[in-house]
């Protein structure tokens, strides 16, 4: 049955981000529209690249994004690469460039994926607004087509940041008769690093493992105490939703480094800035580690 009555991602974004209104009096000359779009999109210049992880939940695994700013030829225009990791797939590549239009408020892009060495495999274009704070932008699914007449399908992706999120939408559109094939949305945020210190109980002492570096969204670190021997434990950081409509926070996992058995977790605000883990034979204090 054709999908055609769906929600539109975009939508679904702005709902995610609760991304104010932009809507521009006419006492606003072009001008005026103009520096203002430069502003904007020079400040998400600033705030955009950097590394981010997925936030996970029942459904979604972790996914690592890496964002990093290109050169560009022409004047005004925001060239951007992006890469993506995890959820055991490989490294997929992207190319975005953004760039003012004529129209208020609205950006002009191109969004391509890359090969390996960084060339594109083909490009789709994108339609920007603008919100305070960040943008909202789209393709559209009959211009961004894949395979041939018959069997064609159409990628509607969609970009909504907020200067703190990035939330990205991927819905594949058949066509021919609009029946919607797969859909998508991740929630990233961006990683902060911290530093933990373990003791774990072993009869009347405790073995200590210090400055042990964590990133949400990075693989497990088995950590080792004073001597260099492991502790026998993994513990790790992501950024987890408990419910479709609880908030997001940070999870602090202890494992067990040779079963995989869950030993404790513990919770707080995702911009959190210490917690910990307090049991009998083990105890975990995780503080961010400021920045230079």
């Amino acid at each position: 049955m054709p999908n055609r009555d769906k929600p539109s991602l975009a939508a679904l974004l702005a709902v995610v981000l609760c991304l104010g209104a932009c809507a521009t009096t006419s006492e606003n000359t072009q001008e005026e529209e103009a520096l203002e779009a430069e502003r904007r999109l020079s400040s998400i210049a600033s705030a955009l690249p950097g590394r981010y992880a997925s936030v996970v939940d029942s459904d979604v695994a972790s996914r690592v994004l890496v964002i990093e700013r290109r050169s560009s030829d022409r004047a005004g225009t925001l060239a951007l690469e992006l890469r993506q990791s995890g959820g055991g797939s490989a490294v997929r590549r992207f190319g975005l460039t953004i760039q003012p239009s004529n129209a208020p408020l609205m950006l002009e892009g191109v969004f391509a994926p890359l090969d390996e060495n960084g060339r594109a495999r083909g490009s789709c274009a994108m339609t920007f607004h603008l919100r305070e704070g960040g943008l909202v932008g789209r393709t559209d699914e009959r211009d961004c087509r894949f395979g041939q007449e018959g069997q064609a399908t159409g990628l509607l992706k969609e970009i909504a940041f907020d200067g703190r999120q990035l939330v990205i939408g991927d819905r594949l559109v058949r066509l021919d008769d609009g029946t919607v094939m797969s859909e998508q949305v991740l929630t990233f945020l961006p990683t902060r690093t911290y530093e933990a210190r373990l003791g774990r109980r072993e009869g009347d002492s405790w073995r200590v493992s210090r400055d042990v570096s964590l990133t949400p969204g990075a693989p497990p670190v088995q950590p080792l105490d004073e001597a260099d021997m492991q502790l026998g434990v993994s513990i790790g950081l992501d950024y987890f939703r408990p419910g479709s409509d609880a908030p997001v926070m940070l999870r602090l996992s202890v494992k067990d480094a040779d079963t995989g058995e869950a030993i404790a977790d513990a919770w707080a605000g995702a911009r959190a800035n210490s917690f910990g883990i307090t049991l009998p034979s083990l105890q975990v204090g995780v503080e961010r580690r400021a920045q230079p």
